[in-house]
C-alpha cells in the first residue's frame, strides 16, 4: 500500500504491487465467505459464542496494521453480533481499546473457534478444544498442516527407532555367534592339544 502510494506520487507504474493488493482483497472475500457459510451450517451457529483467534498482520507479531484477519473479523462482527476477538500477542492497552480479548480463560467456554493466524501460543490449543468438543473452523488449514507435520515426525521417529532396534538385534545375534565360535575354537584347541594315545589308553 505504502509503496504504491509513493510510486504513484513519483509517476511510477506499480501493476505488480497493485496485483498483490488485488490478491489480498480477493483472499479477504474468499475466506470471509468460507467462514460465514460454515457458521450458517452449524445449528443455531449465529446465536452461540464464536471466537476469532489471531488478528495480527502475521504470526507472533503484535502489529495489526493491514491485517487480513482483522478485516475478516470486522466483517463477521457486522453479520454476527456474538463474535469475540481473541489474540494473546496484542498489547493490553490496544486490545482494550479494540475490545480484543487476550485472556483465554475468559473465552474458553465459547462454542466455535476460528483460527486466522498461526501464533506459537496456539500450539496445543487445537487438541485441547477438540477434546472439549468445540467446533473448530480453520479456513487457512494451517493447523491441519501442523498436525500432518507432527504425524510425519512421529512416523519418522518410529522408523528410526525400528532401524536402531533392528541394528541392535542383529548386533546381539552376531555377538552371540562370535561367542559360540570362540567357545568352539577353544574346545577344538583343547582336543587337538591332547595326545591321541590318551584317548585309546586311558
Amino acid at each position: 500500500y505504502y509503496l504504491s502510494y509513493y510510486a504513484k506520487r513519483k509517476t511510477f507504474k506499480t501493476k505488480v504491487t497493485l496485483a498483490g493488493r488485488d490478491i489480498n482483497n480477493y483472499m479477504e472475500k474468499f475466506i470471509f465467505k468460507k467462514i460465514f457459510e460454515t457458521i450458517r451450517k452449524i445449528k443455531d451457529g449465529n446465536k452461540k459464542k464464536i471466537v476469532v483467534a489471531g488478528l495480527t498482520y502475521k504470526p507472533n507479531v503484535a502489529d495489526l496494521r493491514n491485517s487480513l484477519a482483522l478485516k475478516i473479523f470486522k466483517k463477521l462482527k457486522r453479520k454476527i453480533s456474538n463474535v469475540i476477538a481473541y489474540d494473546p500477542t496484542i498489547n493490553r492497552k490496544i486490545s482494550k481499546n479494540l475490545s480484543i480479548e487476550t485472556n483465554f480463560s475468559k473465552i474458553k467456554n465459547a462454542h466455535t473457534f476460528i483460527f486466522l493466524v498461526k501464533h506459537n501460543e496456539f500450539k496445543g490449543l487445537y487438541s485441547y478444544l477438540k477434546k472439549k468438543g468445540k467446533i473448530i473452523i480453520d479456513p487457512f488449514a494451517w493447523l491441519q498442516i501442523e498436525r500432518n507435520e507432527i504425524k510425519k515426525k512421529i512416523k519418522l521417529k518410529k522408523k528410526l527407532n525400528w532401524k536402531k532396534n533392528k541394528k541392535n538385534y542383529f548386533f546381539s545375534i552376531r555377538s552371540e555367534n562370535i561367542k559360540t565360535y570362540l567357545i568352539l575354537i577353544l574346545i577344538l584347541k583343547v582336543i587337538l592339544f591332547i595326545p591321541i594315545n590318551k584317548f585309546f589308553y586311558s
